[in-house]
């Protein structure tokens, strides 16, 4: 989504959330095997959807769609296999 912030390509760390108002996202960068990004949703009551990278997809959903974090909730989104990112624990898609 045009609306979502993107992380810097190749940037692997801890992204720690805590504008999250049920309407601002991230987007992950383009995917590259071996990359590991930690997303914090900070906010207390409010949802944070991530979306991959253009063509990209996370876990079991089609590509190009976002998964939604709940509040006060954290997962590592990596990546094994350019175009494909997992998140662990696995988040529900």
């Amino acid at each position: 989504t045009a609306a979502a912030s993107t992380l810097v390509a190749g940037q692997s760390g801890i992204i720690n959330v805590t504008g999250a108002d049920n309407t601002k996202a991230i987007k992950l960068p383009l995917s590259v095997a071996g990359t590991v990004i930690h997303v914090k949703n900070n906010a207390a009551a409010n949802t944070l959807p991530v979306f991959p990278s253009t063509g990209d997809a996370i876990n079991a959903i089609a590509a190009n769609s976002a998964i939604t974090m709940s509040a006060a909730t954290q997962a590592a989104f990596f990546c094994v296999v350019a175009g494909q990112w997992y998140t662990a624990p696995l988040l529900p898609s």
